[in-house]
C-alpha cells in the first residue's frame, strides 16, 4: 500500500511541475486564481456488499477501508458551485463468513460450515479516477462551508487476495478468480470544515458479469480534509 501511495505523489507531483512549464512557454493570459477547496481526501470508511446470497454476511466493524485522492477543483458561480476531477488509491476489505468456492470456473460465494475462524476477508487495492459536482455555502466561520458533493469513481484493480485466519490454519491466496478488475461506483459526501460524512455504492457487481455472485460493493464513512490559513486543501 505504502508504495502505491508514494508512486501516486511522485506522479502529481511530475505532472504539476510539467503542467507549470507549460504555462511559462504559453501565450500570456488573463490570470485567475485557482481554488484551492478540498483538493487532498483522505477517506476511512467501512465496507460491505449488498444483494449477498442467502446465508452470506458481512461483518461491517472489522471491514474497514481507506482511500487517499488529490483533486483538482474548478470553481465559478462565486466558488459555490464547482467541478473537480482527480486521481487517487483505495485498499478495501471485507470481512464476512462467505467461501469462494469455483463452479464451472463461476466464483459463488456460500457460507463457511465452521463458526470457529477469526479472519475471513478479501481485500482489494485500486488506483481510481474520481469526479465530483460540488455545493457550497459562503464561509461561515474561519473560512469553513457547509458542502455537499454527488459524483461517480472509475478503479482499476491493482492486486487483490483471501485471508483467512483460525486457530489451526492461516491462509492468504492472491488473484482471486473471476473479480472484475474494473469497479465504477456512485460517489456522496455532506460535511462542514474539514470533515464529511460520506458513502459509495457500486455500478458494477464484484465478480465480472455471469462469472460469479452478484454481490455489489458499498461503503460508508468520513472523510478529513487538510485545512491551512482558513483553506480546505
Amino acid at each position: 500500500m505504502k508504495k502505491y501511495l508514494l508512486l501516486l505523489i511522485t506522479l502529481f507531483a511530475t505532472i504539476t511541475i510539467v503542467t507549470a512549464q507549460e504555462g511559462k512557454d504559453a501565450t500570456p493570459k488573463i490570470h485567475k486564481p485557482a481554488s484551492k477547496q478540498e483538493r487532498i481526501l483522505f477517506n476511512f470508511m467501512l465496507d460491505s456488499w449488498d444483494k449477498t446470497p442467502p446465508g452470506i454476511a458481512t461483518n461491517w466493524i472489522k471491514s474497514r477501508s481507506f482511500e487517499f485522492f488529490l483533486m483538482a477543483d474548478k470553481a465559478f458561480a462565486n466558488e459555490h458551485l464547482g467541478i473537480a476531477y482527480g486521481l487517487g488509491i483505495s485498499s478495501t476489505n471485507v470481512n464476512s463468513n462467505a467461501r469462494f468456492d469455483q463452479i464451472n470456473n463461476n466464483t459463488i460465494l456460500n457460507p463457511i460450515d465452521s463458526t470457529q475462524y477469526n479472519m475471513n476477508k478479501l481485500s482489494t487495492n485500486y488506483i481510481e479516477i474520481p469526479l465530483e459536482f460540488r455545493f457550497r455555502t459562503s464561509h461561515i466561520h474561519n473560512g469553513n462551508r457547509f458542502k455537499i458533493a454527488i459524483g461517480a469513481k472509475a478503479g482499476y484493480l491493482l492486486q487483490d487476495h483471501l485471508k483467512f485466519v483460525s486457530d489451526i490454519i492461516k491462509d492468504k491466496l492472491y488473484n482471486t478468480p473471476n473479480i472484475d478488475p474494473f469497479r465504477f461506483c456512485a460517489t456522496g459526501r455532506i460535511g462542514y470544515g474539514k470533515f464529511s460524512l460520506t458513502g459509495f455504492y457500486g455500478l458494477n457487481t464484484l465478480f465480472k458479469s455471469g462469472k460469479g455472485s452478484g454481490v455489489i460493493p458499498m461503503g460508508f464513512g468520513i472523510t478529513f480534509t487538510p485545512t491551512f490559513g482558513g483553506v480546505s486543501l
